[in-house]
C-alpha cells in the first residue's frame, strides 16, 4: 500500500527502491559457520542455531528458513528522511561526511545503519564494547567526533555510525522469524524449559533515549533555554535547508520551537518535572504513531502469510530508564490504539506486556475497520503459551538500541539487564539478526512499510 505524505517530499536518492531481487544463498551450515567465526564471544550455547535444532533436520530447514525471512524494516517516512539526509550531508556536510555519502545509494545507507554498530552501547556515558575487541565506559566524546575532521580511528565513520545516522538508525527495526527455547521473561537468561511458544517473530524496535543532552530525540522532544535558541535553528522561522527542518516534517509539524516561543504559551507543551523545560508531547506522539505503524503492519504481513491471525505482544519501547516525561507511557499506548481505529489489519489479540497506563479499557474493539480485535495489558512474557494453541501467529516486540547489535547487554553477559539481551537470550536472534552472520540482514533487503493511514 502506498501513501503520499504530504510535507515529506521525495529526495532525488529514493527514485526506485530495493526492488532488486535480493536473494543471497544461505544453508545451515553456512550460517553456523560464520557464527563460529565470528572475532567476538558469545555468552550463550543453548539458544544458539547449532544447538537449537540438536542434528534435526526438519529444525534445520526451519532455520534456514527463518534466516531467509529475516529482513530490517522501516517505514517509508523514515526511509524518505534518509534520502534528505543523504541529499543534504553530500551538500552540507564536513569533508569526512562528503566522502563516505558521494555517490551512495539509500540501500546501501540503511546498510551502514545496520553494521556500523558497536556490540554493546549503552548508559549516558555511551559505554561502548566493538566487536573488535575495544571498549570503554565513557564514549561520549568519541563518539561526538564522529565524522568530523577530529575524529580518532577506530571511532570514524568508515567504522562507526555518527550521532546524527543514530537518530535514523532508531527509527528501523528487524522482523526474525525464530525459534524459542522459553518463555522469554526477564530473568529467563537462556535456560531451556517446555512450557513455552515454539516459533514466532520477533521484531526489533527501538524507543526515545533522552540519555544525552542534545543527542537523539532530546534534540526533537525537549525544549530547554540552553538548547532550543535560534542560532540552534529552532524556532518558527528556522531554516528549510537544515536537518532539524526535516526532522519536523517527519514529525507533522513545521518547526521545532524556541524556549522563548514556549514561555509565550505559543505552544502547550508539558513542563518537565527535574530541569527547566518542556517536553513536546505530540512530536513524540507522531514518533510513537511511525514505530505502531511499522509492528502493526508488519506483523498483519507476517500473520498473513502464515494463514492465521496475529497474536501481538506489546512491550514498551523507551518507557524505562529512558523515560523522560511520565505521560509517555499512555501517548505509547494511544498510538498503537489509533492505528488499530484507522487501518484494517489481520490482528486478533494485541497485549501491552508490562506497560502500565492510567486510562484504557480492555476489551474488543467494537467499531473500526478491525472490529473484535482484544486489546488487552498483562504481565506476559513474549513466548507465553497461547491459547488455544496454533489459532495466532504470535509476534513480539521487542526494546533494541539504535546503535548496538540486538541482544545489547548481552554480549557483555549481562542476560538479565533489560529486554535486550532477554531476548536475545530465549530466541536465535543474537544470530539470525546478526549481519555478521545471516546474509539477510542487509540494507538491500530493507522492507519497507506502507500504509493508507
Amino acid at each position: 500500500m502506498t501513501q503520499r505524505h504530504p510535507g515529506v517530499p521525495m529526495s532525488k536518492s529514493v527514485i526506485s527502491i530495493l526492488e532488486s531481487g535480493f536473494k543471497p544463498s544461505v544453508s545451515f551450515g553456512q550460517l553456523v559457520e560464520a557464527s563460529r567465526n565470528v572475532a567476538y564471544k558469545f555468552p550463550l550455547a543453548s539458544n544458539r542455531i547449532e544447538t537449537v535444532c540438536k542434528g534435526s533436520q526438519t529444525l534445520m530447514n526451519e532455520v534456514e528458513e527463518h534466516a531467509r525471512s529475516t529482513r530490517p524494516i522501516a517505514h517509508e517516512r523514515v526511509v524518505r528522511l534518509a534520502g534528505a539526509f543523504l541529499d543534504y550531508k553530500r551538500d552540507h556536510g564536513s569533508q569526512v561526511e562528503k566522502g563516505i555519502y558521494k555517490g551512495m545509494k539509500i540501500a546501501e545507507f540503511f546498510d551502514r545503519l545496520i553494521r556500523k554498530r558497536p556490540l554493546v552501547f549503552m548508559m549516558s556515558t555511551d559505554l561502548f564494547l566493538l566487536s573488535t575487541g575495544e571498549s570503554g565506559g565513557d564514549g561520549a566524546e568519541l563518539f561526538d567526533r564522529i565524522g568530523t575532521d577530529m575524529q580518532q580511528f577506530p571511532f570514524v565513520l568508515k567504522c562507526l555510525m555518527s550521532y546524527e545516522e543514530i537518530e535514523i538508525a532508531a527509527l528501523m527495526g528487524i522482523s526474525t522469524p525464530t525459534h524459542f527455547i522459553n518463555d522469554g521473561s526477564r530473568e529467563n537468561r537462556g535456560i531451556p524449559t517446555s512450557n513455552h511458544e515454539a516459533k514466532g517473530i520477533y521484531i526489533a524496535l527501538v524507543g526515545c533515549r533522552f540519555e544525552r543532552k542534545s543527542r537523539m530525540e532530546y534534540k526533537h522532544m525537549v525544549v530547554t533555554p540552553e538548547q532550543n535558541t535560534i542560532s540552534n535553528g529552532y524556532g518558527r522561522d528556522m531554516s528549510k535547508e537544515g536537518l532539524l527542518y526535516h526532522w519536523a516534517k517527519l514529525y507533522g509539524v513545521e518547526y521545532f520551537p524556541t524556549f522563548a516561543e514556549v514561555e509565550k504559551c505559543e505552544h502547550k507543551l508539558v513542563p518537565l518535572a527535574n530541569e527547566p523545560g518542556f517536553f513536546n508531547l505530540s512530536v513524540f506522539r507522531a514518533r510513537c504513531r511511525i514505530t505502531a505503524e511499522t509492528f502493526l503492519v508488519e506483523a498483519s504481513e507476517r500473520a498473513s502469510q502464515e494463514g492465521k491471525p496475529a497474536y501481538c505482544v506489546i512491550v514498551g519501547l523507551g518507557l524505562g530508564v529512558w523515560l523522560k516525561h511520565t505521560c509517555q507511557r499512555q501517548a505509547f499506548v494511544d498510538a498503537f490504539v489509533e492505528v488499530l481505529s484507522v487501518i484494517k489489519l489481520n490482528i486478533s489479540v494485541v497485549d501491552f506486556s508490562y506497560i502500565r497506563v492510567s486510562y484504557f479499557d480492555e476489551g474488543s474493539i467494537q467499531s473500526g475497520p478491525n472490529n473484535g480485535l482484544t486489546v488487552k495489558f498483562s504481565q506476559n512474557s513474549p513466548a507465553a503459551l497461547l491459547s488455544p494453541p496454533n489459532k495466532y501467529t504470535l509476534v513480539c516486540s521487542y526494546a533494541w538500541d539504535g546503535n548496538a547489535y540486538p541482544g545489547n547487554e548481552y554480549w557483555t553477559e549481562s542476560l538479565s539487564a533489560s529486554g535486550d539481551p532477554a531476548a536475545a537470550c530465549c530466541s536465535t536472534i543474537s544470530e539470525l539478526q546478526n549481519p555478521d552472520i545471516n546474509p539477510y540482514v542487509d540494507g538491500a533487503n530493507l522492507h519497507v512499510v506502507k500504509t493508507d493511514a
